[in-house]
């Protein structure tokens, strides 16, 4: 599922789209989705465009406006509210902050970013098998 969700990553991954690739209702599958990952099926998404978003940052000199366009956000300010939530400041700030890091080691801090709930207050998701 997760290979499916990364190379449609740039168009709407849809929860209907997911349930059929691995032939479960909805209900079943969001269930499924809360209980391994501890989030839904689309705050999942959301966080896996955020990762490649933070990867894209410190590995190209792409704008942000193509970045979010590239990792499936319908534009920057999508992009930036979402990173926001989930990295506690602006992709931009992020960016400066973590490039020089990734230069002089060579290694990208991109970690897991948290997920937001539905009430706005940040939780970390569970681990990824």
């Amino acid at each position: 599922m997760r290979d499916y969700i990364d190379s449609q990553i740039t168009e709407p991954v849809l929860v209907a789209d997911l349930c059929a690739l691995v032939q479960r209702s909805e209900a079943h599958f969001s269930r499924y989705i809360k209980r391994t990952f501890g989030e839904s099926p689309h705050s999942f998404v959301v966080r896996r465009r955020v990762e490649l978003a933070a990867q894209y940052m410190l590995t190209t000199a792409a704008s942000l406006s193509d970045i979010a366009l590239g990792c499936g956000f319908t534009d920057q300010a999508h992009l930036c509210k979402r990173f926001r939530q989930a990295a506690g400041q602006t992709p931009a700030a992020w960016r400066r902050a973590h490039r020089s890091h990734h230069d002089e080691n060579g290694t990208p801090p991109v970690q897991r970013f948290a997920t937001v709930s539905r009430n706005g207050t940040p939780s970390n998701a569970a681990t990824q098998p």
